[in-house]
């Protein structure tokens, strides 16, 4: 995890910089808030509520070319249909979207962006019932696996230039869980949808 949040400040960092010292690439720096709705692949499973906050940082390229990214604590995870055992992990996570923005109306501006995600789990629970014994273990030290990663696509408004929303979806692309969960291990990956609201701060 040490190692994931170096590079994840480091790259940030060096956007930033870069950015100032070029005088080329405008930047935008907010906060966000949301909700998400997620799923694992898997068929026995149903979706669960959770939350997503963090921070957003905008690269306008030429062209109205931009990347959209930024650093946010977001909750994944499903409960087992049969069973009810809520699977509930958080990571922070780095998204990063190639995108191409569009003005709309004088002070009403969108966006939309496809690109990877990285994610590194640092909290989280499975909790239950199974076969009569309850369950409540930290989710990372036997079940799921602490890295993540995957596809998105996201589609953002941008109003008098400082309140955004954004809504995009989420799909991983390798397995969240440990081959040690048994034959279910390669099917569950990560899938979640998320609602934001900000506001540009810099």
């Amino acid at each position: 995890m040490k190692t994931f949040l170096r590079i994840s400040f480091i790259a940030l960092a060096l956007a930033l910089t870069t950015t100032a010292n070029a005088q080329l690439l405008p930047i935008s720096i907010g906060l966000k808030g949301g909700i998400t709705r997620s799923d694992i692949s898997n068929s026995g499973t149903d979706g669960r509520n959770g939350f997503n906050a963090g921070a957003t940082v905008d690269i306008n390229l030429p062209a109205n070319f931009g990347i959209f990214s930024g650093l946010e604590v977001i909750t994944k995870g499903a409960k087992l249909k049969e069973s009810g055992i809520k699977i509930s992990p958080m990571y922070l996570q780095l998204p990063v979207r190639l995108g191409y923005r569009l003005k709309l109306l004088p002070g009403l501006r969108a966006h939309f962006g496809f690109g990877p995600y990285f994610a590194q789990g640092i909290g989280g629970k499975i909790k239950g019932e199974f076969a009569g014994a309850k369950i409540d273990e930290k989710i990372f030290d036997d079940a799921f696996q602490k890295f993540d990663w995957g596809l998105g696509a996201e589609v953002g408004v941008t109003v008098i230039g400082r309140i955004q929303v954004r809504t995009g979806y989420d799909f991983g692309m390798k397995s969240a869980s440990r081959p040690t969960i048994g034959q279910l291990g390669d099917k569950m990956k990560n899938r979640s949808f998320y609602l934001s609201a900000g506001l540009i701060i810099l």
